[in-house]
């Protein structure tokens, strides 16, 4: 099951509800950017995601906050 902080993704009804949000997906020079929120902790950032041999791995994180 897909974790993120510790606890297990639910898909929820709105925004207002989410722990996390997933605002938006980009793919630029091989990689996957996923931009996120965490509004309850005013953080906001995105992480840059490289698939190899069925394996996603992490190539780069940014938080800021706000």
């Amino acid at each position: 099951a897909l974790r993120i902080g510790g606890a297990p993704v639910v898909v929820v009804a709105s925004p207002a509800e989410a722990r996390f949000v997933f605002a938006q997906r980009e793919q630029r020079d091989g990689l996957v950017r996923v931009r996120f929120e965490i509004p309850g902790e005013g953080v906001s950032g995105h992480a840059d995601l490289q698939l190899a041999d069925w394996i996603w791995t992490v190539r780069d994180v940014v938080l800021v906050e706000h």
